[in-house]
């Protein structure tokens, strides 16, 4: 299935983005575990020494890691690789990822990690200025992601990333539901609870109202 949709992401690159300077080849999908948790951010970031740390032993990268993963007709990285970068990002890259295990270890689930845009980048204000001025890539890019949750068919999902929350409210048509203190999201014949949040990281979510998510999200899984 992750084929198909990175095909999609392909096909998107190439009618959408492919005129930008400097396109870099999408975050692609790799195979992921249905249920449990989704997390949820906004775009990839980019970063040099990472992908060298990586890249490291397994291939040459005598030019800039960002030059590596440029968008052309022939890549230097393939999906495959691309993929792999992403699964070890997700092992090694305890900064941003240590509170999905933190969050899924007190849940006793599975976690996935996607990202509303599979744009790489390095600097949240260029992006968002990029997405105001692509309204048809935001459109497919939002289609996309939304078929790609349905395929997982989470029991929770947690959106932490302020922006990126509020763009899937509006896309998904979400409405906060004061009783069960969350945003129903119907997949299939279920309603799967979102929550929404600022990012778990950089100081952005204070402990406090870290616990009280990691509460709320446990207490979900369990009704």
């Amino acid at each position: 299935m992750h084929d198909e949709f990175n095909d999609t992401l392909d096909d998107i690159w190439t009618k959408e983005l492919a005129d930008l300077d400097e396109l870099l080849i999408p975050n692609y999908f790799g195979p992921m575990r249905r249920g449990g948790i989704l997390f949820v951010g906004m775009n990839p970031s980019f970063n040099e020494k990472t992908v060298k740390s990586f890249f490291s032993g397994k291939m040459a990268l005598d030019i800039s890691g960002r030059s590596a993963f440029a968008w052309s007709a022939s890549p230097r990285i393939n999906r495959a690789s691309s993929i792999a970068y992403s699964e070890w990002s997700q092992r090694n890259y305890h900064t941003f990822f240590r509170f999905h295990d933190v969050i899924a270890k007190h849940c006793e689930r599975d976690w996935n990690h996607l990202d509303l845009f599979n744009f790489r980048s390095t600097s949240q204000k260029s992006f968002e200025k990029l997405l105001a001025q692509r309204p048809h890539y935001v459109a497919k890019q939002m289609d996309l992601f939304s078929r790609v949750v349905s395929s997982i068919e989470p029991e929770v999902i947690l959106i932490a990333n302020a922006n990126g929350a509020r763009r899937a409210r509006d896309f998904l048509g979400l409405k906060f539901d004061e009783i069960v203190g969350h945003y129903p999201y119907k997949i299939g014949d279920a309603f799967v609870p979102i929550f929404l949040s600022g990012m778990l990281t950089n100081g952005v979510l204070d402990t406090f109202s870290r616990e009280r998510l990691i509460w709320q999200i446990s207490q979900s899984i369990r009704r």
